[in-house]
């Protein structure tokens, strides 16, 4: 009998906004290595998660992810930062529970954070490094509330006896202080499709933070096996008449990168993100 499938659709929207701090047009980068610590999944669609500590008497400016991990082994990677994680075990489980077994190592179940999440980056098929533009950063440690980050990774196989995995990403990094901060706008949605049938997914957000004007620079789109397109758009309301614009439309199953948003334009109060 043919099952119901889950299905997710997801629009990733990456973001700066302006800082009071100076411009920076040249600074020293530095690379740090955030890795699986050599795991081995005993278990189909199994998540991991390890994460690392900021020194918190620094405030550092993230400016790239490189990403070093395979389609084949790794469904999708999420970078988190978190106020607290959500376990203080180098790697445990943060997806499905899982039950113990006498082939699959238990790790201890968890989220990826404890207190204050947020989405910094993702990855998956295979999709290339992402440089953010210049003076723009994603800002951990310091007063930012990010006191640690937690590398997600969703493996879809098995491992045998004699392998182990330390997927992950290195992050490109400065101290210096940078003019614009980098932030992520997550649109995501998710359901069950019948067999033989067609579904439509859809979800909206409204910015209500006075004062804060956002400018998007890349998207990203995110389905899984049955998604066909994704579409995120802008909407803004003037006058009772509703304009739309385009932020990126993509199919799911091409490479998952990040790509330059269509059109240059700036979200604000009482503006609609929406995506479907």
């Amino acid at each position: 009998m043919p099952s119901v499938s889950p299905s997710l659709v997801s629009l990733v929207v990456v973001f700066a906004t302006a800082a009071i701090w100076p411009s920076a047009e040249s600074y020293r980068v530095d690379k740090y290595s955030l890795l699986m610590p050599n795991v081995q999944p005993k278990k189909m669609d199994l998540y991991l998660c390890t994460p690392i500590r900021i020194d918190p008497s620094k405030s550092y400016f993230i400016v790239g992810f490189e990403p070093k991990a395979h389609g084949h082994t790794s469904h999708h990677m999420l970078l988190y930062g978190c106020s607290d994680p959500g376990s203080e075990d180098p790697v445990w489980n943060c997806g499905e529970m899982q039950m113990a077994s006498s082939t699959h190592k238990a790790y201890m179940h968890s989220t990826p954070c404890k207190s204050g999440s947020n989405i910094m980056y993702a990855w998956a098929r295979d999709a290339p490094t992402l440089k953010l533009p210049e003076g723009v950063g994603f800002k951990v440690g310091g007063d930012s509330q990010i006191n640690y980050l937690v590398l997600q990774v969703h493996y879809h196989r098995t491992f045998d006896d004699d392998e182990t995995d330390n997927s992950g990403i290195y992050l490109h990094y400065t101290e210096q202080q940078l003019d614009k901060q980098a932030g992520v706008y997550l649109l995501a949605t998710n359901g069950r499709i019948p067999p033989n049938s067609i579904e439509h997914m859809e979800t909206s957000c409204p910015l209500y933070e006075t004062g804060k004007v956002i400018h998007p620079f890349a998207y990203r789109v995110h389905t899984h096996e049955l998604g066909k397109v994704v579409a995120g758009y802008r909407v803004k309301n003037s006058n009772g008449i509703q304009k739309w614009d385009l932020l990126g439309k993509r199919d799911p199953m091409t490479p998952q990168m990040f790509y330059p948003i269509e059109n240059n334009i700036t979200v604000k109060f009482g503006d609609i993100l929406l995506n479907f």
